[in-house]
């Protein structure tokens, strides 16, 4: 099954992965820098609710999902692949990341970043496919916020990992009710023993052109739109959109467009 993943990608998706990879590794190197994500080879699991040393327990990520180059765009090839192979209703999910203590420095707590999609094979759950990349998608979702979310790396559990349905930022956008996010338990084991990486992938988001970068606001329990439904038609009970809700829903658009073209 490896193999025929693998095997299947063309010479001209390989060099949209690597030139794809490229962009996200040079941003990537540029945030890591920032002192938010200094802790970069463990990450922290905490026993209690408070932040004392003596209650957080060290545990080491797997060395095929720490944050190089070589991992991302071997994750990122195979989300290609696996996309290609079963298509995207099956197999791919959209991926947000919270920041649950947000409000406690004055923050907003029911703020969901964008930061990806992931892509998993038919036997391989969606828990599985986030547990096994857990590591890789939070050092992801850390640089690509360092200001929101990385200062929150190794606090415990702070930060959470949501998924919503696959290729859905528009309908997210413009908060349409059926759009059901679904919280993940992070797993100590990181299924290491159950899944092989080459049956998960992520796509890690980037920024082009100095894009604010997509964010929504959720209920934190359940994952539901915290503002109503979003419509155009100036005669419906749905209100309308903000000038800033429509600001990020032009930016959705061009984002989707870059990233569709470069396919």
């Amino acid at each position: 099954l490896s193999q025929l993943f693998w095997n299947s990608s063309t010479q001209q998706t390989q060099v949209q992965v690597q030139a794809f990879t490229q962009q996200q590794v040079q941003a990537f190197n540029h945030l890591a820098r920032t002192k938010a994500t200094s802790k970069s080879n463990v990450l922290f699991l905490s026993s209690s609710s408070n932040d004392d040393d003596d209650n957080v327990v060290e545990i080491p990520p797997p060395k095929d999902m720490t944050f190089t180059p070589y991992n991302i765009e071997r994750q990122m090839q195979n989300f290609i692949n696996i996309r290609q192979v079963g298509g995207p209703l099956d197999t791919v999910n959209d991926v947000y990341v919270r920041d649950s203590t947000a409000s406690t420095d004055g923050g907003n707590d029911d703020l969901f970043w964008f930061v990806g999609k992931v892509a998993r094979c038919g036997t391989v759950s969606i828990e599985q496919t986030i547990q096994r990349q857990w590591y890789l998608i939070e050092q992801h979702a850390c640089r690509l916020r360092p200001i929101e979310l990385g200062k929150k790396f190794g606090k415990g559990l702070a930060l959470e990992i949501w998924v919503a349905p696959p290729d859905s930022e528009l309908d997210v956008a413009y908060n349409k009710p059926q759009i059901k996010f679904q919280k993940i338990e992070k797993k100590d084991d990181y299924c290491i023993q159950s899944v092989k990486s080459v049956e998960v992938g992520f796509e890690g988001e980037v920024y082009v052109d100095g894009e604010d970068g997509f964010r929504t606001l959720r209920n934190p329990v359940d994952g539901s739109p915290k503002k109503g439904e979003i419509i155009q038609d100036m005669d419906s009970l749905k209100r309308q959109a903000t000038e800033n809700e429509m600001d990020q829903l032009m930016e959705v658009l061009q984002s989707k467009t870059f990233k569709d073209e470069s396919k």
